[in-house]
């Protein structure tokens, strides 16, 4: 049944969750959505919500609910991954500015991969801001691929003047580093001027 295969979602035996998983995508949204929400509303941990979150991006019926839960879930792994399921687009900018600050590097490295995807100086502007705290090999390549992905709406800030460099000389030189070697010159070159 239905409810027999939502609850295998959080078995510790992951090919119990896995087949389950496909199991119920192959019933179909239809037969299965008034199951799963039944199932979500009475089993409210992080790991339940997480499973049913995914379960509900299967279907292409996303739950705003549920998503707001799990980024603000204790567990820095839920949160890590419901950045993932976050729809990205200018109007999520206030909701990875502060997964960006979040305490857990895991957490930061997937809303600074989330950033690369709004193609904004403003999003330039918070991957970048995650260099102020401790970088893992594996934070510091993600906020190189953002500012690279980034790099046509920040270096155009920077030359506006829209992006203050006062109290950013970090960001700035990590920047630099990051994106092309002629564009950091010429960036740099109007600089010292």
């Amino acid at each position: 049944t239905n409810p027999a295969l939502l609850d295998l979602l959080v078995s510790p035996n992951s090919y119990d969750q896995a087949h389950a998983r496909r199991v119920l995508v192959e019933r179909g949204a239809a037969q299965v959505l008034p199951d799963l929400t039944a199932w979500s509303d009475r089993n409210p941990g992080d790991e339940a919500r997480l499973q049913a979150m995914w379960m509900y991006q299967a279907f292409n019926e996303p739950r705003a609910a549920v998503l707001d839960q799990l980024l603000a879930s204790s567990k820095p792994e839920i949160r890590a991954a419901a950045v993932r399921a976050l729809p990205v687009d200018v109007s999520t900018l206030p909701v990875l500015a502060r997964l960006v600050a979040d305490p857990h590097p895991r957490v930061r490295l997937e809303a600074v991969r989330a950033l690369g995807k709004v193609p904004t100086a403003r999003a330039a502007e918070l991957a970048l801001s995650a260099v102020d705290r401790p970088l893992d090999p594996f934070l510091d390549y993600a906020v190189w691929l953002t500012i690279n992905e980034l790099a046509d709406p920040w270096v155009a800030a920077v030359k506006a003047g829209t992006w203050v460099i006062d109290g950013r000389e970090r960001q700035l030189e990590f920047g630099l580093k990051a994106i092309d070697a002629r564009r950091a010159n010429e960036l740099l070159g109007q600089l010292l001027a």
